[in-house]
């Protein structure tokens, strides 16, 4: 129509315009320029809809991948924290760096402030804190020591972890306590084997709960360390008992405390491990250190009996004689009284002989003066 009216076609020379044809194309072009326009300014708005939500999306994906890194990282972090508290572990061999390291780790893999670890005594009977960190003077305290009967203590053996308020403990709390404000809380059972031997507790004084992955995290080093813990102990109970023994044989008076292992390459099949120093007071040997010299001083009226004796004993593990010696610096008589055990080994063969030797010199003079009295009164 368009192409008509501006052709001329409408017209004819000398006649008035079609008027019914150029009405329809005033109409035609009016529609077309509309529908051109609203197409225009729908292609735009949704082009602007396809951009915003292009937009969105890649907001949610940097938002998801940060959250996806955030995660990877902070579980990466609780890796790093268990590896070197492993490391850290099996390098030490003292009890209390032991349980600093541990509580340590805790309060990084959690977020926590404040925590201790308890232990139990060796009677079971009271749980104990050992260390602490983060807590008030007046808080510690009043928290040291719980009977085998307190509930805490009942909730930490049945073997369970323990996430809470501290307010929702359901008991009563003291002013220190109260003070002290504590908030989340999570108390974790430390096991060797299926016994309980203590527990980590850590808690806040800003948080009211603690993440799901920092729980398993703790859950991760409590496993970790009892078992290291119990060796721990062990290890200080041992070197307490050899400290004690230690004193024992370094301060003896009127006997001697002993230890020999066996060696079939010796003329008595025995090397000395150690002695008390005592020996050589009441025994006058010459060389305490070498378990030959130790009969050197035997009067000859007990010496076959006290060697037979010695050779019985690695059948039947066992050396109790009374022995008469001529002491070398006191040049008298003296009665010793040795009494020997022998410990076997796994396979069950004799390994060491723990001994003591006492002197009864002075009981065997009075019997002997008693027995004297009995002979010149019956006379």
């Amino acid at each position: 129509i368009k192409q008509t009216f501006l052709s001329g076609s409408c017209f004819n020379p000398g006649m008035s315009p079609d008027v019914e044809n150029v009405t329809k194309w005033y109409f035609v072009r009016n529609t077309y320029h509309r529908n051109i326009a609203a197409f225009r300014r729908a292609l735009k708005i949704e082009g602007e809809e396809n951009m915003l939500n292009r937009k969105t999306e890649s907001m949610k994906a940097r938002k998801s991948s940060s959250q996806k890194d955030k995660k990877t990282s902070m579980e990466m972090h609780q890796m790093d924290i268990q590896r070197a508290l492993s490391i850290s572990l099996a390098a030490t061999g003292n009890l209390i760096e032991g349980l600093n390291l541990c509580l340590e780790a805790s309060l990084q893999i959690s977020g926590m402030d404040c925590g201790g670890i308890y232990l139990f005594d060796s009677t079971f009977e009271n749980l104990n804190m050992v260390v602490h960190k983060g807590l008030s003077k007046d808080f510690v305290k009043g928290v040291l020591t719980y009977g085998k009967d307190a509930e805490n203590v009942l909730l930490i053996q049945k073997g369970k972890p323990l996430y809470t308020l501290e307010r929702n403990l359901g008991r009563s709390r003291s002013p220190a306590e109260q003070r002290e404000g504590l908030r989340a809380l999570a108390s974790l059972p430390l096991s060797d084997k299926s016994n309980v031997i203590g527990c980590i507790n850590v808690a806040s004084h800003v948080f009211d709960e603690i993440s799901p992955s920092s729980c398993i995290a703790l859950e991760t080093i409590a496993a970790q360390t009892g078992n290291v813990i119990a060796r721990l102990q062990a290890k200080q109970a041992l070197e307490e008992s050899e400290e004690h023994l230690r004193s024992l044989m370094l301060n003896a008076e009127h006997f001697a405390v002993y230890r020999l292992i066996i060696n079939d390459s010796e003329p008595h099949g025995l090397n000395v491990v150690f002695v008390s120093p005592s020996i050589v007071e009441i025994m006058g040997v010459s060389n305490p250190e070498k378990f030959e010299t130790w009969f050197e001083n035997v009067h000859t009226d007990d010496r076959e009996r006290i060697l037979s004796a010695n050779l019985r004993a690695f059948e039947t593990r066992a050396f109790n004689e009374i022995m008469k010696i001529s002491h070398p610096q006191k040049k008298e008589h003296r009665w010793i009284h040795s009494i020997a055990k022998g410990i076997p080994s796994p396979s069950g063969d004799i390994q060491f002989v723990n001994g003591i030797m006492i002197d009864i010199t002075e009981g065997k003079l009075a019997e002997e003066a008693l027995l004297a009295k009995e002979n010149e009164l019956k006379s």
